[in-house]
């Protein structure tokens, strides 16, 4: 709505971009219990004291959760703050799950990727080596590092107009989730 105000168009790729509220406003890491979703795909957990949300919880991931590792942190921009969260099971030396909202496009997604616009305005997943891979909202794609298989799901995609200024830079919401094997 704000880019509507300032008289600014955000061509949307799908109609539903994650948000994460109550997030510390510095980073920030510690146990999360008491996970619940509601019927709206809302996602809460306590974090410090403070009820943490995320809407809407992705589709794929699960939604019976017992107390995770965190951390998370908000990074002030331009365009609105990078929220990241990253979960791993207790005792887990390897985080499971990455949530990124509003991740300007050109991130980079594990070492060795990038994300990056084409000429047709198209996200794609682009390794050290050149190659490219396109990523299309809500279908997952796999992504390996060193650690192993990723899926990397893009949840959204915001695109400015063509004659936008830098705080209307493209900004994608995705996760990745750590596979048992590629």
């Amino acid at each position: 709505m704000l880019a509507l105000l300032a008289g600014v168009a955000m061509l949307p790729a799908s109609a539903a971009a994650l948000q994460m509220d109550g997030l510390p406003l510095r980073q920030a890491s510690g146990n999360a219990g008491n996970w619940q979703m509601d019927t709206q795909r809302v996602m809460r957990f306590m974090l410090d004291g403070a009820t943490v949300s995320i809407t809407p919880w992705p589709a794929g991931l699960p939604t019976r959760l017992r107390t995770q590792t965190i951390s998370s942190s908000n990074v002030p921009r331009a365009a609105g703050p990078i929220r990241r969260l990253t979960l791993q099971q207790a005792g887990s030396a390897e985080p499971w799950l990455q949530l990124l909202s509003n991740a300007p496009v050109g991130s980079e997604p594990l070492p060795g990727w990038q994300l990056l616009l084409d000429s047709t305005r198209h996200l794609n997943a682009v390794r050290s080596d050149g190659r490219t891979y396109p990523l299309r909202v809500g279908k997952g794609r796999k992504l390996k590092d060193e650690t192993g298989c990723w899926q990397f799901m893009l949840l959204d995609l915001r695109l400015p107009d063509s004659g936008a200024g830098a705080e209307q830079e493209a900004r994608a919401d995705w996760y990745l989730r750590k596979l048992p094997r590629c």
